[in-house]
């Protein structure tokens, strides 16, 4: 498992072994934004204010910076491509990179809507989708389509992109959901269906995209709580009807039983099935209703994140809470999880950061967590799991 920091650079853990690279090691600066791993088991690390780096063997071995033809030190975004090239978004365009070498560099020049990128994504028919402050590039065989306000986009702003069936996407703007039905390429030939609070959705701020095994397009909003899209009908989920807040933090799909895990800033989690809702919180034992991440065990089990300890839920029902109470960290504050089979791996606010296994029973590897690593002051943000 690899996770990036804001600050600390990379650390690896590999048979509860902790490796550490930072600066000190080659890389660049230590504000990581992404991780990808290429065909050739090179790791690819988008770092901000820096380089991209390429790792093999947990070592350095090559920096990608402006000399190498990356066209910004602000790298945002990397997408791998089915042809093996790696596409790195920056504020100043795209670096198109095969086998550590610069092919060429895509931007306004080249006809790309606009140079700082926020998002990129690639189709099932290797159509590339660029999402930028201002519009939407569709990328095929050095020809582009620019999708911007004069194309009847209601906003230009693309954060997210997920696909849907053949040539579409849908889009999460500040103005609503966007789907982009791509009718013919050649000729730039497009529908767009625009979905905002004057056709069934909540809110228009649509802050995350998933689209789930059914095919269904899950939103998390802005004060508009979770909306679901499915065969072109809207369910809006707040709470007016039901939703337990409309100020969504974290979702999470488990594959288990086909359930939603909806998190909140205020009211505790919320579990959503073909049942109904049923709600967790501080009066069911979770230990407070500030959820900050959910993640799942492939043997039915859940841990939940919140702003004081980490909860194991069983059977959709409290079971434990770890914690500084009981002496296992020195901070409450969970920062994030991610997980990766029968493993969480978590991080508190104070840089603990911990495994909780499933082997049939979950119990917390207390271990790497108090033993393995060297602790900061600062605060790491983001985990990636490769």
């Amino acid at each position: 498992m690899w996770f990036g920091s804001s600050n600390q650079g990379i650390s690896i853990l590999d048979n509860k072994k902790v490796l550490k690279i930072t600066t000190d090691d080659g890389l660049f600066v230590n504000h990581i934004r992404g991780i990808l791993e290429d065909g050739n088991k090179n790791i690819w690390v988008a770092t901000l204010g820096g380089v991209v780096t390429r790792i093999k063997n947990y070592r350095v071995t090559q920096n990608l910076s402006l000399k190498d033809g990356l066209p910004s030190l602000n790298c945002w975004v990397i997408l791998l491509r089915s042809n093996d090239q790696m596409w790195v978004g920056t504020d100043k365009g795209i670096g198109v990179f095969e086998n550590g070498k610069l092919l060429t560099v895509i931007n306004r020049d080249s006809e790309l809507s606009q140079n700082k990128i926020l998002s990129i994504f690639e189709d099932e028919n290797g159509l590339v989708w660029i999402g930028t402050e201002k519009g939407l590039t569709l990328f095929s065989h050095g020809k582009m389509v620019i999708i911007n306000s004069k194309s009847e986009l209601k906003n230009q702003r693309i954060k997210s992109i997920v696909g849907d069936n053949g040539h579409s996407v849908w889009i999460g703007t500040q103005a609503g959901l966007g789907k982009i039905i791509l009718k013919d390429f050649e000729n730039a030939a497009y529908q767009i269906i625009w979905y905002d609070n004057q056709n069934g959705l909540s809110k228009n701020r649509v802050r995350c995209l998933y689209k789930d095994a059914s095919g269904a397009i899950w939103m998390g909003t802005y004060l508009g709580g979770v909306n679901c899209l499915f065969n072109e009908s809207f369910l809006m989920h707040t709470r007016q009807n039901g939703l337990l807040d409309n100020v969504i933090t974290a979702l999470n799909w488990d594959n288990k039983d086909s359930s939603l895990w909806i998190g909140s800033l205020h009211r505790g989690i919320g579990i959503r099935n073909n049942d109904g809702t049923k709600r967790l919180d501080e009066s069911n034992g979770i230990s407070n209703n500030h959820i900050t991440s959910i993640a799942h065990l492939n043997f039915g089990a859940t841990i939940i994140g919140t702003d004081d300890g980490f909860n194991l839920i069983e059977d959709e029902e409290f079971s434990e809470v770890w914690d500084n109470y009981n002496n296992v960290f020195t901070s409450n504050k969970v920062l994030d999880l991610v997980s990766k089979g029968n493993t969480v791996l978590g991080v508190t606010d104070k840089i603990e950061l911990f495994f909780i296994r499933d082997t049939g029973k979950v119990f917390l590897d207390e271990v790497l967590s108090k033993k393995s690593l060297r602790h900061s002051t600062k605060p790491m943000q983001m985990l990636s799991v490769q």
